[in-house]
């Protein structure tokens, strides 16, 4: 398996026990790596070791500026007066 199907796989797994979504073949792959662990219950679950946390992380991408926000910022509203009355009557 290359670095990037370990990559793939991987998104699909999560630290805490959940039910696999990928196929048994590759979860023995990614077991053998030492990425995974299942459990021996009757339902079958699988989660990520420590190892397979830390590939997880390194596979994000990184920000070159950490001051940068990933979310925007919401404009001000305007009160809502403002938008819906009239316009002003003049005085002449």
């Amino acid at each position: 398996m290359t670095e990037n199907e370990t990559r793939f796989y991987l998104r699909e797994i999560h630290a805490y026990w959940t039910a696999p979504h990928i196929s048994s073949e590759k979860l023995h792959e990614l077991q053998r790596s030492e990425l995974v662990e299942t459990s021996t219950d009757e339902i079958p679950t699988v989660r990520l070791t420590r190892e397979g946390q830390r590939v997880k992380a390194a596979a994000r991408p990184q920000t070159r500026d950490s001051r940068v926000q990933s979310v925007a910022t919401p404009k001000p509203r305007r009160a809502w007066r403002q938008k819906n009355s009239p316009p002003p009557k003049s005085f002449v």
